[in-house]
């Protein structure tokens, strides 16, 4: 599962982007244990444990938002669900909301950031930081795997149940 921090920002760019969510992806019954779901913004987005202290998540889903409004909470395990607030968020400096929908790879918007919690998460074997991957991969056409909460239907944020996830095949960018 290393592999998906390589393609994390794919959750965001795919999933965010619209407003929607994974669709014909499975339930996750297990693993997945490093996703984070952030409240107080709609619709909720994931994100990504990289740290104990940090998620990484779409800076569209936090950019011009205070983060006293923002919880991260990881439930992978019912028993032992954690609540953590937002001390700092940290967004790409090169972001540009205003490229949202614009997906050519000469005109990224670098839909990214970091969220620092004010107190850090307390591991356990439900609980995992996301490792980057201990080979170098060499997209294009390798799968990676997505996760996120969220919508099940187009559309239907009342659609809403679970963590779910499916594989994606990262392109090659285009040319023109």
């Amino acid at each position: 599962m290393s592999s998906l921090l390589i393609c994390s920002w794919l959750i965001f760019t795919s999933i965010f982007q619209y407003g929607d969510a994974i669709y014909k992806g499975k339930p996750v019954t297990s693993d997945f244990y490093y996703m984070v779901r952030i409240k107080g913004i709609m619709p909720e987005c994931s994100g990504t444990i990289i740290s104990y202290a940090h998620i990484l998540t779409s800076a569209q889903c936090v950019y011009n938002k205070t983060r006293n409004n923002l919880l991260i909470i990881h439930d992978r395990d019912p028993m032992h669900v954690q609540h953590r607030h937002v001390e700092t968020i940290i967004v790409h400096p090169l972001y540009n909301k205003n490229l949202q929908g614009i997906h050519t790879y000469s005109t990224p918007y670098k839909d990214i950031a970091v969220l620092k919690m004010s107190t850090s998460l307390l591991s356990s074997e439900y609980l995992t930081v996301l490792e980057l991957p201990k080979v170098d991969l060499k997209p294009p056409y390798i799968l990676c795997g997505i996760a996120g909460w969220g919508a099940t239907q187009p559309h239907n944020p009342y659609s809403r149940n679970g963590l779910y996830w499916c594989f994606l095949e990262i392109l090659s960018p285009a040319r023109n």
